[in-house]
């Protein structure tokens, strides 16, 4: 067990293993007579610009979700939310009512993953998210997406378990986490960040389907484009044959219906973003593209309409253009909401990260079990 102290009340974060290898379960508790003040958990929801990670800090985490959820003012009622296990395909516009499409979206939603960071770096720059609260570990939680897995053998296991264990595990799967470096900026941050996958629902959260993994290092980062690979590692079995199984869904579904073919969105095309809003289990919401800024003829940063909330930050953005193609590898993350006219903006494309790292949808990195 690991507990950590906030810089101001008593905020204990403990970490307790279950039965399967390294995937763990995280309690944040407060004492009830000594909660963070609730003036610095405003503080460090103000001090963030317009990025959209949800902070928590005053109470039990389902708690302050609901909370959050509830009394939100950027998108009250969230009627522009579909919770992920009721999306359909009448949900798309008339013209995309095909099980194909339905597919793509569905294949996203599996790995998307919400992220909750437990410290902030001292080496945040000033004038970057949350510099004034540099130092602390109040929570904040933001959204992502599994980019790679890549499969290891005889080397040790770099995660937590492993790194205090004389008998390391000497096969697992590392596992790279797409979202914005304002979500997680560096390896100090990453190693106080839980990766939560397959929160669908709450049913997923009390059956263990949810599964959490922990980061161990940022790979790659680019603060001026505001995105970032996050590296996690586990040896859970069963874990790794169901991102395996997913794997092999995406290639069907990309790379089989060419998908992956040439891919230009345009002003007007649908734009589909799952995240994990206020910390809550995944949501979808479908708007449109509304701008495209391009560097050198490629697609850079997109405006866009779909809906996002404060925790909403690093999510995947999908555009598709007229003909149902999505290009993840030219995907980006949700940066900032709420600039002009209402609008939302991604980070730049994760496009300037190949080929050190390609990522889950490319046919050539599936036959390496």
């Amino acid at each position: 067990m690991r507990t950590g102290f906030a810089a101001s009340g008593r905020f204990i974060i403990l970490i307790l293993p279950v039965c399967k290898a390294n995937t763990v379960q995280t309690y944040f508790m407060m004492e009830t007579s000594k909660h963070v003040d609730p003036d610095i958990i405003k503080r460090k929801r103000n001090d963030q610009g317009l990025h959209e990670c949800e902070v928590f800090g005053e109470g039990p985490e389902a708690m302050e979700s609901a909370r959050t959820w509830a009394s939100c003012s950027k998108n009250p009622g969230h009627a522009g939310f579909i919770p992920y296990p009721e999306f359909r395909p009448d949900h798309l516009p008339v013209s995309w009512h095909t099980p194909e499409r339905l597919e793509i979206v569905r294949i996203i939603a599996e790995v998307t993953v919400r992220l909750r960071v437990g410290y902030t770096s001292m080496d945040r720059p000033e004038g970057f998210a949350f510099h004034n609260l540099r130092g602390s570990n109040i929570v904040h939680t933001g959204s992502g997406w599994i980019y790679d897995i890549r499969p290891n053998r005889d080397v040790p296991c770099p995660c937590q378990e492993c790194a205090l264990s004389p008998s390391p595990h000497k096969t697992w799967m590392e596992i790279i986490i797409a979202t914005a470096c304002h979500v997680v900026y560096n390896t100090e941050e990453a190693k106080l960040t839980h990766v939560d996958l397959f929160y669908d629902d709450e049913q997923a959260r009390r059956s263990g389907k949810m599964k959490t993994v922990l980061g161990s290092q940022i790979n790659l980062t680019d603060e001026g484009n505001d995105t970032c690979l996050l590296r996690c590692a586990t040896h859970d079995n069963d874990l790794c044959e169901k991102l395996f199984e997913l794997r092999a869904a995406a290639v069907k579904a990309f790379v089989d219906q060419n998908a992956i073919g040439e891919w230009r969105p345009t002003v007007d095309s649908v734009c589909v973003i799952i995240s994990h809003p206020h910390g809550r289990p995944k949501q979808v919401t479908v708007g449109q593209v509304k701008a495209i800024e391009e560097t050198d003829g490629l697609m850079n940063k997109l405006t866009y309409s779909a809906c996002t909330c404060p925790g909403s930050s690093g999510a995947p953005v999908l555009p598709m253009d007229t003909a149902g193609s999505v290009r993840p590898g030219r995907s980006a993350v949700h940066s900032i909401g709420g600039i002009s006219q209402g609008f939302n903006q991604s980070s730049s494309a994760f496009q300037h990260y190949r080929p050190r790292y390609d990522h889950l949808f490319y046919r050539e990195f599936t036959n390496f079990r």
